[in-house]
């Protein structure tokens, strides 16, 4: 399974994101994590099924309206999260193709390259086929009104997001790397599993004013993920994928304050080849059912999630 890069999903086209405070990673709607693919790499003339992996509060019926890109999208990390791109003139020619497919999964055809060439250092070198998508939750999506470039949603506010379908190597390699699948998760030093729901104490004031549960969770194999490109912090290292990316969405927390506001939604991370990583998070005031969503990706995708939950009493 794979993923738009991790930098363009962060941007996440912040459309459909909600502004700060409080945090970002907190989910008041409904959210695009991210987007599976099968098979993983394009293979040319062939086909891949695309797949869009959300988030909702309130688990409403998603469909998602597909756009094929005439060229690769020109994103570029650094202006994206410094506002020197503006998204709408960027996904504007996307979208002025038509929707080729509805559903929250598509199956998309592959050209004969497969895919096309982009100059961006921090992508893998290979071939890619860009797409948007617009997903709508609890309603459906109507064409753009005249002169208008964004689909309407008759339901909750309309979400865009991208996703790129790796394709070849430029070194003719075809074996795509593991996914980045995310294990080991613990809360508060316990094991953490799958349809457990754990209890844990309320906060009754800021996030800076109450004790923080310790979440870890591990990304396996991480050096099994690096694949050549031409970028990296550190000119004596080779430059890699950046290995994986991890980070996470979560139904409630305990409100931050002003000066704990930050823009990115980067609460938990893998670098460098490091396979663990701890994030705090401080539970809501208010009783109840807590959702989390961990997302682990790499910059040629590997797309995994992994669902917890846990009780606020």
């Amino acid at each position: 399974m794979s993923s738009r890069a991790f930098a363009l999903a962060v941007a996440a086209l912040a459309l459909g994101c909600d502004d700060c405070p409080p945090d970002l990673h907190v989910i008041r709607g409904v959210r695009v994590l991210g987007a599976t693919f099968d098979p993983p790499v394009a293979a040319p003339n062939g086909s891949v099924t695309v797949r869009a992996v959300t988030a909702d509060v309130e688990e409403r019926d998603v469909t998602v309206a597909w756009y094929r890109c005439p060229a690769p999208l020109v994103f570029a990390p650094v202006a994206a999260l410094d506002g020197g791109v503006n998204p709408a003139a960027q996904v504007a020619p996307c979208l002025a193709q038509g929707a080729f497919a509805q559903g929250v999964s598509a199956r998309v055809p592959i050209d004969a390259a497969g895919g096309a060439r982009d100059s961006f250092a921090w992508r893998t070198a290979r071939r890619w086929t860009d797409l948007v998508g617009f997903a709508c939750a609890g309603g459906g999506i109507e064409a753009p009104p005249a002169g208008g470039v964004w689909p309407r949603c008759t339901g909750a506010r309309g979400v865009v997001f991208t996703a790129s379908i790796p394709g070849p190597r430029d070194d003719g390699a075809t074996s795509p790397p593991p996914p980045a699948t995310i294990t080991d998760l613990t809360l508060s030093g316990q094991p953490w599993g799958e349809g457990s729901a754990p209890v844990v104490g309320r906060c009754e004031g800021s996030r800076g004013s109450c004790r923080a549960v310790v979440i870890n969770l591990r990304v396996a194999d991480t050096d099994l993920l690096r694949e050549a490109t031409g970028f990296s912090n550190n000119t004596l290292e080779p430059a890699t994928d950046r290995h994986a990316f991890v980070s996470y969405h979560v139904t409630a927390a305990a409100p931050a304050d002003s000066e704990e506001c930050v823009s990115v939604d980067t609460g938990a991370g893998l670098r460098g080849g490091v396979d663990t990583t701890s994030l705090a998070w401080v539970p809501p005031a208010e009783a109840g059912e807590v959702t989390f969503w961990f997302t682990a990706r790499r910059y040629a995708g590997g797309l995994s999630v992994a669902r917890r939950a846990v009780r606020v009493e």
